[in-house]
């Protein structure tokens, strides 16, 4: 067992979807990490997300609504795309959990809460790379595209704010 796996161990809600085959590990995030850079624009080891406009959500780890805020955040996305339940998505973790599994959209639905509540940097992608939903250390849940699709992002913009959800949509510099 590697440290990565030794890490996701403690949480043990993750273990049924390990056990079905819902979640796998990948525990050297290096090649997604070069597919995430030759996609997205980089500033010191992160996606410059001012180069290419993207939709910022602010939750203190801190707030009682933080599982619920998190989690109906990224449903919201992924309703947003379309994304079906069986859709496998890479999540990769820079930080306390150094590594990658790969998930499947509806697990991500359910553990987004866990994901995205550990301080470090997570990224979550498709298959495909063509957007990104990254959790920074400093707390920050940004969604982009890989090139400005400002008409999407308006859209989806909307779609979130009429949800009830405090957000920044930060334009392209």
């Amino acid at each position: 067992m590697t440290q990565f796996e030794q890490d996701w161990e403690q949480f043990e809600e993750l273990s049924p979807f390990l056990n079905s085959g819902e979640v796998l590990y990948r525990s050297d995030p290096s090649l997604i990490f070069h597919e995430i850079v030759s996609r997205f624009p980089i500033l010191a080891h992160r996606i410059d997300w001012n180069k290419i406009g993207h939709l910022r959500l602010l939750v203190p780890r801190s707030a009682l609504e933080y599982e619920n805020t998190i989690t109906q955040f990224v449903e919201s996305i992924l309703w947003s795309l379309q994304m079906a339940e069986d859709e496998m998505l890479v999540a990769v973790f820079d930080g306390f959990t150094e590594g990658s599994l790969e998930i499947r959209s509806e697990v991500l639905r359910k553990m987004a809460h866990t994901f995205f509540s550990i301080a470090q940097h997570t990224y979550v992608v498709p298959k495909d790379y063509q957007w990104c939903l990254q959790y920074s250390f400093e707390g920050y849940l940004s969604f982009g595209f890989p090139s400005p699709h400002e008409g999407k992002l308006n859209s989806m913009f909307r779609l979130l704010m009429e949800a009830g959800f405090v957000l920044e949509m930060i334009k392209p510099t």
